[in-house]
């Protein structure tokens, strides 16, 4: 799925990731230039499918460190099941 500068932000996260929750064919998805957040992205990557294999979220600027700690979680879940 590319969404390259395509603002989803803190406001849409929540509702796109509801969307991608239960997305099984989801490989890739392209997030750089969204005007995501910490907050946004953490609520992106909790409900992104198990089977994600590339994610890119450069050029969000605004993203801190949280979304480092958000991404480490995914990881190691993945690798648990």
């Amino acid at each position: 799925m590319f969404l390259k500068s395509f603002y989803i932000g803190d406001t849409y996260a929540a509702p796109f990731s509801q969307g991608i929750k239960d997305h099984a064919t989801l490989k890739r998805l392209n997030l750089s230039r969204c005007g995501l957040k910490d907050e946004g992205f953490i609520q992106i990557i909790n409900n992104a499918p198990i089977n994600l294999k590339e994610l890119d979220v450069s050029e969000n600027s605004s993203l801190g460190i949280e979304w480092y700690k958000a991404l480490g979680e995914y990881l190691d879940n993945r690798e648990q099941k």
